[in-house]
This record gives structure tokens, sequence and C-alpha cells, in this order.
């Protein structure tokens, strides 16, 4: 390892289970960052992605049905502006 600090073993697919949004991953595949649908928007997503780092790698998660019911549900309740997905 060329920068040692304390490492996170989550695999991708575990990430992606915990409806994650996004992940970076350093050269030797760790999980360094995460950013939440909930907590981000897509200016966050596009930091997110330009804090990346020679050798890291950013995978971004498509929305799951839990995603889409609760910002259906944020939506009726007038909590958020409604939005849409690109295909």
């Amino acid at each position: 390892m060329k920068h040692p600090r304390p490492i996170n073993l989550l695999t991708q697919d575990e990430v992606r289970q915990m409806e994650w949004w996004a992940e970076r991953r350093d050269a030797d595949g760790h999980l360094i960052a995460t950013l939440s649908l909930w907590h981000g928007n897509l200016s966050d997503l596009m930091s997110f992605i330009t804090e990346t780092k020679d050798g890291e790698t950013v995978t971004v998660f498509g929305m799951t049905d839990r995603h889409r019911a609760m910002r259906d549900a944020l939506v009726s309740l007038g909590l958020i502006d409604t939005c849409t997905e690109e295909p």
C-alpha cells in the first residue's frame, strides 16, 4: 500500500446493498468514501467524482425501488420538489 491508513474492506455488493448512491475506492480497491442519495444532489455527486485522485475509482449506483418509494413519499408530503431520473 502506498499510503497506509485504516482500510474499509466492504465489498461493492455490500455497499450497494446498504443503498449508498456512490462509492470511491483507492488503487488497492479499498472503500475510502461513500455518498448518500439523501444528503446529496447532482452538484455533490459531481464534486465527489472530481475529487477522485490518480488510481481511485468512483462507482455510481442507480436508484433502488426503496429510493424511489421514499422520494415519492417525500414529494407527496411536499417536503421535496419533484425530480426525475435519467434513464
